[in-house]
């Protein structure tokens, strides 16, 4: 149950710490690190989840070499005034337990465990706002698919106040949403669901992140998103919802 739990955090962590902008620690940062606690709540795509609220420690830390954000880190291979280019590794949060769902049909499928991503992070920074770009790839053999990126925001500050709306995209390969949304033929017969195999997809989505900063080492941050989902997963026999609203509050430590 601990073990399971832990997990549970870890995704909610990667799920709205590492979806935080990247490029929100240069508007309300002037320091390398930032520690904290804070509260997520984000709901599952899948059929009789709860969702729930949990706390969880924040670390952040961005350097001229390194940077971590959540579960989210990398290193930079350029780097200049106005953009960066980054070898990026970050955990899919997606995940599934037959145990976990009150649904009596998804509970006889098979596990689907966090995919281990890898990839480039590319980011440019202009008057305009702030435009990012990530591609990854699966490394742990889980989902063995790909992921890409693209985002764009624009921050700005009113007194000690920061807002950064965003918008962007995110597409999956056949083999990532496959591997999360798919229901094989094995499955189908044990569950009597639908044998069910969705190809590749692209899911927009839109989030505001705001910091307040009340003393040079203590800020407040928070974030809503939202992701719709396109038909290749809404369609999912695993799949209860069109799309997936996510919320984060917290206190940070700036030192």
């Amino acid at each position: 149950m601990m073990k399971k739990n832990f997990l549970t955090i870890c995704l909610g962590v990667a799920a709205l710490v590492g979806a935080l902008p990247v490029y929100s620690q240069d508007v309300v940062q002037s320091s390398n690190w930032a520690v904290g606690l804070a509260a997520v709540s984000s709901a599952s795509p899948y059929r009789g989840y709860d969702q729930k609220v949990w706390p969880f420690p924040a670390v952040n830390y961005e350097g001229p070499h390194y940077y971590l954000q959540g579960l989210d880190g990398g290193f930079y291979l350029a780097k200049g005034e106005s953009y960066d280019l980054s070898i990026d590794a970050s955990i899919a949060t997606n995940y599934f337990r037959g145990s976990d769902t009150t649904n009596v049909q998804l509970k006889t499928l098979k596990t689907r465990d966090p995919s281990f991503m890898t990839g480039l992070r590319y980011r440019y920074r202009a008057d305009w706002g702030v435009l990012q770009v990530k591609v990854a790839q699966d490394v742990s053999g889980n989902s063995q698919g790909q992921t890409a990126q693209a985002e764009y925001g624009y921050p700005f500050t009113v007194g000690a106040l920061t807002f950064i709306p965003s918008i962007g995209r995110v597409w999956n390969s056949n083999k990532f949403n496959n591997y999360y949304y798919g229901v094989s033929s094995a499955e189908a017969a044990r569950s009597s669901l639908a044998n069910y195999s969705p190809g590749a997809s692209v899911s927009p989505f839109a989030k505001v992140a705001a910091s307040y900063r009340f003393t040079r080492s203590w800020s407040a941050f928070a974030q809503v998103s939202y992701t719709q989902f396109p038909n290749e997963i809404s369609r999912s026999p695993m799949v209860g919802t069109k799309g997936l609203t996510s919320y984060l509050v917290g206190v940070s430590y700036h030192f």
